[in-house]
């Protein structure tokens, strides 16, 4: 599903070049779950944005779908991610006016092919498949931070996207709702969603198949884990 070769990113001001991704090789099979691990400041989030095409590396090639997207452009990119790609974000990143209902909606909006009556259909069963249908109506702050990261799961999943990219997911949780959100993860691989994730928790790692180490830049190592 992904490719990354000889993939590097820079950032630079008029006085200070940053590398914050330097010569990455990753391959990323439909299916897997990944967790991506590492120091801060190590380009955990900088790989998880290029993966999600939300920024582009300085140099390298990236392939998705077997596709080099390292060209395309920024219209090109935002349609491939809007068919493909599920975001989960450890802020949550809901909007405080819309109800749960109408902010899962939203990633609905993208999609010119889906009726208003399809949507509303597609929003009430995701709904009831992370268990927070009984607060369609309840806006965020009227939200436990567990019940806000399930509205956020049931944004980036609506569209049927394939991959879900989640940065530090369980970040603002405690412990119990965090691995409740990573039962949730763990479920939606099982059911084939390709799953991509940074965490700074040994434990919640664990959940993936397959962890990938950064250090200042560079994959220093990966390892596999057996089935659960």
């Amino acid at each position: 599903m992904l490719k990354l070769h000889n993939l590097s990113k820079l950032y630079r001001t008029d006085e200070v070049e940053t590398v914050a991704l330097d010569q990455v090789n990753i391959e990323i099979d439909a299916g897997e779950f990944v967790a991506v691990m590492g120091p801060s400041g190590c380009g955990k989030s900088t790989l998880l944005n290029i993966i999600g095409m939300l920024d582009t590396p300085s140099d390298g090639t990236y392939l998705f779908n077997r596709e080099d997207v390292t060209e395309y452009t920024e219209a090109q990119l935002a349609n491939l991610r809007k068919q493909n790609i599920g975001f989960i974000f450890q802020s949550f990143n809901l909007i405080d006016e819309l109800s749960v209902a109408e902010n899962i909606e939203l990633a609905l909006l993208y999609h010119e092919d889906v009726s208003a009556g399809t949507r509303r259909e597609r929003v009430a069963e995701i709904m009831d498949k992370v268990g927070i249908a009984h607060r369609a109506k309840h806006m965020p702050s009227q939200l436990s931070g567990g019940q806000q990261q399930r509205v956020a799961i049931a944004r980036a999943i609506v569209g049927n996207q394939g991959l879900i990219l989640a940065d530090e997911p369980t970040g603002n949780l405690d412990s119990a709702h965090g691995q409740e959100v990573m039962e949730m993860l763990r479920g939606l691989n099982a059911e084939g969603t390709t799953i991509v994730m940074v965490t700074h928790s040994p434990a919640h790692a664990d959940y993936a198949r397959r962890t990938i180490n950064l250090f200042d830049g560079h994959v220093v190592t990966e390892s596999l884990r057996d089935a659960v």
